[in-house]
């Protein structure tokens, strides 16, 4: 199941701080696990934040990305 939270968020990340973001959350349940992800995507860039927690087993589990820089395409031969 996902929807999309917001189509405004504002957010800092290593990289910098962004707006007019769109901010995404997907849920999961099955007997054996449960997990909600959110996704920050900003406008000329992409997914600049994700978040993933659930429990599976009984743990609890945690993981974040962020953006840490953002700037010209490397093209390698050029």
């Amino acid at each position: 199941n996902g929807s999309v939270k917001s189509l405004s968020r504002s957010i800092k990340v290593p990289a910098g701080e962004y707006g007019n973001c769109v901010e995404t959350v997907e849920i999961a349940q099955t007997p054996a696990y449960t997990k909600t992800a959110t996704s920050v995507f900003c406008p000329g860039i992409g997914m600049v934040y994700y978040l993933l927690e659930g429990v599976q087993d009984g743990e609890v589990l945690s993981q974040k990305l962020e953006l840490k820089s953002f700037g010209p395409r490397f093209v390698s031969g050029l």
